[in-house]
């Protein structure tokens, strides 16, 4: 009950960068006694299967899991601690938008997708990319300091609810279609 839980979620392949997940994961463990790290989702057998052999050549099958997929994600969500975005290239992946509507941090390699300035407004921390130890550093300076990781969190679930909503959502698609509808909430009678 007291881990300090990264989490990663999506397709396990090397797009996704489970490798530099797991690498992120073994660097935080190795300096926290309390962490461990769970990446939910398919799983690419070649790139699993290595990732497997490192996990328990380190001897840490009981610290990096690797359940694959579930109907129940939010369930993760609610469980971790932090959000590690490790894909080498992600347009905008929307595990980042659960992440933040679980209130949670997200830490992210920079300038690898469409979220460094959704990250930067003040619901995360970005790294250079592709470097693990400044995403492990990232990760245990949110485990270190609670209240900054919450305000993180509760930043990004506020910016989730204001402007990436499904009902944000549905008015883009009808504006796009040509079919816009007002944005009004209350009408007054005069």
């Amino acid at each position: 009950p007291d881990a300090h839980v990264m989490l990663g979620m999506g397709y396990g392949d090397h797009r996704k960068g489970l490798d530099l997940f797991v690498d992120t994961a073994m660097r935080v463990i190795a300096d926290e006694a309390r962490a461990a790290a769970i990446w939910v989702g398919h799983l690419d057998r070649k790139v699993a299967d290595a990732q497997v052999r490192r996990i328990a050549a380190a001897g840490l099958k009981d610290r990096i899991l690797l359940p694959g997929r579930t109907d129940q994600p939010h369930d993760f969500y609610a469980a971790a601690d932090v959000y590690l975005l490790t894909s080498r290239e992600d347009p905008f992946p929307s595990v980042v938008m659960e992440a933040l509507d679980a209130e949670l941090p997200v830490v992210s390699f920079s300038g690898v997708g469409g979220t460094d300035g959704l990250i930067g407004r003040g619901c995360g921390m970005l790294v250079p990319a592709f470097d693990t130890d400044a995403m492990a550093d990232a990760a245990a300076e949110l485990f270190a300091e609670p209240a900054r990781a919450e305000r993180f969190g509760r930043t990004g679930r506020d910016i989730v609810e204001r402007e990436f909503s499904f009902r944000h959502y549905l008015h883009d698609l009808l504006e796009m279609a040509g079919r816009p509808l007002p944005r009004v909430s209350v009408i007054v009678p005069n």
